[in-house]
């Protein structure tokens, strides 16, 4: 189903295939509710679209390329993950696209909810109004993060030349006015910062971000997926033990500054916990991409990537078959030390010494 615009504040009148599907009973309810029986992964991320105006210039698929279409997942394939939703404490609507941009992300916000899944998504903040911004309120999704490059525009900007700062920072204004105008407390609004080896001095001030776009969580990532050996420069990688030192102590005061106002603001280096199987927890969740593909997570499903594994896919295969045989598997090997395909040599799995873990 390819991309052809439109939004979800204008959704298609027609039923949403998984809006007919029948949710968790009372009785199960109830054992979830009491801690008596445990949803079988904490997180399902799903790519909804591949769509993007943001043209970031870091991502893998608007910073190289790689000739991949865009595309909306189509409604039976969304169907087709039904039992999955029903095994997952949380669905993240997102990819290597703007989740918004799918005509019918409402729907799919809403049929998750009904699933019994806490529903979270990120987004650029592009095509937020305040239309959009009720329907987000109505749905149930309990998390709407921003994403920012930079604490200023021109850093931002050049980041990801499609996303401009302002608007970014217009957006969550937006979705928060909304929000409080209907009398909810949710969704939170949170920040998803992307933090740059060039810039990391930008990262001082994200308390005071944080206080304008109205968020009380922000999570400092790094780069992990390099579209090209030109990137290098701004990942923190074995090489750049020193600029992770630097990094840490920034984002300790930022984060100090942050909690004096009653904010959070989280963020994870290289080496900072000590080995660990994956930062991405692939071990506890699992990814699909807009065909259906069940993966280990996000980055097996990076455009270009030529490693990536692919675990099963919908409709076609049980996504609880898969969870229970090929993740199964490969969760075993991911934490034994014996990881396939791209997590060999990937960024998320370094020690304090730079060597894969």
């Amino acid at each position: 189903m390819s991309a052809g615009g439109g939004s979800p504040s204008a959704e298609a009148s027609t039923p949403w295939p998984a809006a007919r599907l029948p949710g968790p009973g009372l009785w199960r309810r109830l054992a979830e509710g009491i801690g008596l029986r445990e949803r079988l992964l904490r997180v399902a991320q799903i790519e909804v679209t591949t769509a993007c105006g943001a043209r970031c210039t870091y991502c893998p698929r608007g910073g190289s390329d790689t000739g991949i279409a865009s595309r909306h997942m189509d409604a039976g394939v969304f169907a087709a993950l039904w039992p999955l939703l029903l095994e997952c404490d949380r669905v993240h609507l997102q990819g290597w696209g703007e989740p918004l941009l799918h005509p019918r992300f409402l729907a799919m916000a809403r049929s998750a909810v009904r699933a019994g899944c806490k529903v979270s998504t990120t987004t650029s903040g592009t095509v937020m109004t305040r239309e959009l911004a009720a329907g987000i309120v109505d749905s149930g999704i309990d998390i709407v993060a921003f994403s920012l490059a930079g604490t200023t525009s021109g850093t931002h900007d050049r980041a990801r030349p499609g996303a401009a700062f302002d608007k970014v920072l217009e957006a969550a204004a937006t979705l928060a006015g909304v929000r409080a105008g209907l009398g909810g407390s949710s969704p939170r609004v949170h920040l998803a910062y992307m933090l740059l080896a060039g810039d990391v001095a930008e990262a001082e001030a994200l308390p005071d971000i944080m206080e304008r776009m109205g968020v009380r969580c922000a999570v400092a990532s790094t780069l992990d997926y390099l579209p090209s050996a030109a990137w290098a420069g701004e990942a923190f990688t074995e090489d750049g033990r020193p600029g992770i030192a630097a990094a840490r102590e920034v984002l300790t005061r930022a984060a100090a500054r942050a909690d004096a106002r009653g904010m959070r603001l989280h963020f994870s280096l290289s080496g900072e916990d000590g080995p660990a199987p994956c930062a991405e927890q692939a071990q506890d969740s699992v990814y699909v991409d807009v065909m259906g593909t069940l993966r280990p997570c996000v980055y097996h499903g990076a455009p270009g990537c030529t490693e990536g594994v692919a675990l099963g896919g919908v409709p076609g295969t049980s996504p609880i078959d898969v969870v229970r045989g090929g993740l199964r598997k490969f969760r075993e090997g991911l934490v034994g030390g014996w990881p396939e395909g791209t997590c060999r040599t990937c960024l998320k799995r370094k020690d304090a010494s730079g060597a894969f873990v």
